[in-house]
Formats: C-alpha cells, sequence, structure tokens
C-alpha cells in the first residue's frame, strides 16, 4: 500500500519537514512523531512478491473502528475455506429486513403515471426506525403505531397479532423500535470527549475531535 502522499516527506530520516495531507491532516515533525511507513521506502517490504499491500495494522485499526463505531447493525464477518485469498462471508444483525418485495395491502398500494398500480414495496431496514417519521414508503403514517396497523397483504398476519396485544405489550413493542436510532456524526463527536484541542489539528469535517482513548483503549488519553 502506497503511504499518504504526505507521510515520505514528514518522516524523512534526514530532513522532516511539515506538511498537509489531501484531507487537510497537519504532519508536523516538529510537534508529533509520526512512524515511517514501510511503503516510503519500498513497494514490497515483506518481499513476498506482492507490491503495494495494505499494513495489516490498517485493516485492524479500521476493522475496530467499524465494529465500535455508534451503530443500530451489527456486523460479524467468518473465513470460509483456508487458502491466502479465501473469501469472506458476511452477516448482519439487527437491520430487520428480508431485503425482498412484498403487497402490503391497498392503504399502500400507490398508482403510477402512466395508470399502472404499485403494488409490492421492498422492505424497509429497521435500524434507525426510532427516529425516521413520517413512515411508508408514501411518509402517510404519522407515527410508527399507525403505520403498523396500516399493513395488510402479506403483513396481514403480522398487524394483526399487534392489534390483538393489549396496551402494555403494544407499548413494549413501540419502545423497542424507539430506540433503533442512528447517529449522525455530527451528534456522535459532540456527544464524545473531544480530546485535547490545544494540539492545532485541523478538522475537515467540521464535526470535532475524538479522544483516540474512546477507540482504541489508551487510559493515558482519558476516558470516553
Amino acid at each position: 500500500m502506497r503511504p499518504v502522499p504526505a507521510l515520505p516527506a514528514a518522516t524523512d530520516p534526514v530532513a522532516p519537514t511539515a506538511t498537509t495531507s489531501p484531507a487537510g491532516f497537519r504532519y508536523d515533525p516538529s510537534r508529533d512523531h509520526f512512524g515511517r511507513p514501510p511503503g516510503c521506502d519500498a513497494s514490497d517490504p515483506d518481499a513476498d512478491g506482492v507490491r503495494d499491500e495494505l499494513d495489516p495494522a490498517v485493516i485492524d485499526h479500521m476493522e475496530f473502528y467499524l465494529l465500535n463505531y455508534f451503530k443500530a447493525g451489527r456486523g460479524a464477518q467468518s473465513r470460509t475455506g483456508a487458502s491466502r485469498t479465501s473469501r469472506r462471508s458476511t452477516s448482519v444483525r439487527n437491520i430487520f429486513t428480508d431485503f425482498k418485495r412484498h403487497d402490503l395491502g391497498p392503504a399502500f398500494h400507490e398508482r403510477e403515471y402512466e395508470g399502472t398500480m404499485h403494488r409490492q414495496f421492498l422492505t424497509a431496514a429497521l435500524w434507525g426506525v426510532g427516529t425516521s417519521a413520517p413512515y411508508g414508503h408514501d411518509g402517510r403514517s404519522i407515527n410508527l403505531e399507525e403505520v403498523i396497523v396500516r399493513h395488510g397483504g402479506e403483513a396481514q398476519a403480522s398487524r394483526n397479532a399487534f392489534a390483538r396485544l393489549d396496551e402494555a405489550g403494544r407499548r413494549e413493542v413501540l419502545d423497542f423500535l424507539s430506540t433503533l436510532v442512528l447517529f449522525p456524526p455530527d451528534d456522535t463527536a459532540s456527544n464524545l470527549n473531544p480530546g485535547d484541542r490545544t494540539l492545532g489539528i485541523p478538522d475537515p469535517s467540521g464535526h470535532g475531535t475524538i479522544n483516540p482513548g474512546v477507540l482504541f483503549q489508551m487510559p493515558e488519553e482519558g476516558p470516553e
């Protein structure tokens, strides 16, 4: 893997110079220490005949970030086969969709401009449903209870099962759905310990900084 263009200059063993990456990150060797990536000096540092490979540390950090970032769905990967080139299968939990199209009954049917009737709709994922009102492909259901009882067709049995619940049972279902929230980056960053803002590191995203201890469990960086 070729390093970020700014790193060869910032980590030059003879004359390191401050530089800025294309993403706006400032590499200043007079203030911080940056490890020199192997790719700065060789395109095949492990001499295995494969050039510009991804550093395993990059994959490890990215995997840790993705597994610990705020999300309503959780992912897990399992290796199939034993060869170096074996593929990985991915399973996703808590997304709550079958990725299929269903006829949800006449309350959802919609006439197209040329006169045909649109009767089948893709099951929408429920992650984030707690903060994504109004509901339905047309937005005609103002809350979760209304969109549930609006269902018919292939969803009639599920709709009836919900309607038969007593008030406490329906509230439990609705309370659970309300917990399926997706956090946008600006809200997430504002809720985390920003770390040391005196370092002067530019933030092109405008979302603020995040204490590294949150992602990499570094006690010396302070609490989350």
